[in-house]
């Protein structure tokens, strides 16, 4: 709730105590690179890089799942962004589309990709793509599974033609031109 209200140190502050927990009872560590990846995302948005790093640094340290290693990519590519270095950043996001086109588990989670891959297209002034994307963000739908991207153009320019299947928006609507009747 504190990091949507944008109360990012409340965030952190939470955060911190939940791997302190895990740490300190010697819980399961599964979900610990999550942890740290979010910390990352907090620190970027407070504009804190050395924190930011650390954490990265900490996330990338106890990765067990392909979903936990796309958010890293993700992470990583923000955290490049921060600090300007555009070139690591596009690697990273090439790492986590690599990530979610190969592996199933983590086609469900490819919103945050998004967000971070329409900065990096703002930060490198590559508007024809953001605006492409931002095109492409209004016509994906979630099925439970993966999102569906509807439009041809837009699955061709990512390469998500795996990704992408039939949707009721892509069914013919030209009957409601014509006043529901579908005789001419």
């Amino acid at each position: 709730i504190y990091h949507l209200k944008r109360l990012f140190n409340l965030s952190i502050d939470n955060k911190k105590k939940e791997i302190e927990i895990i740490l300190q009872y010697d819980l399961d560590k599964y979900n610990l690179s999550t942890s740290y990846s979010v910390l990352t995302n907090l620190y970027c948005e407070l504009g804190e890089a050395d924190k930011a790093l650390e954490n990265l640094n900490k996330s990338a340290s106890c990765l067990y799942s392909s979903t936990q290693e796309f958010y890293y990519h993700v992470r990583a590519a923000q955290y490049y962004l921060f600090i300007e270095d555009y070139s690591q950043s596009w690697k990273s996001l090439q790492k986590a589309k690599e990530l979610y086109l190969s592996k199933k588990e983590v086609q469900k989670n490819v919103e945050e990709y998004y967000e971070i891959l329409q900065k990096y297209y703002t930060k490198t002034k590559q508007f024809k793509k953001w605006r492409t994307l931002t095109d492409l963000e209004s016509n994906i739908g979630y099925n439970g599974i993966a999102y569906e991207i509807k439009r041809p153009a837009q699955k061709e320019l990512l390469g998500l033609m795996d990704l992408a299947g039939p949707r009721h928006q892509d069914a013919d609507t030209s009957w409601w031109r014509t006043g529901g009747s579908t005789t001419s």
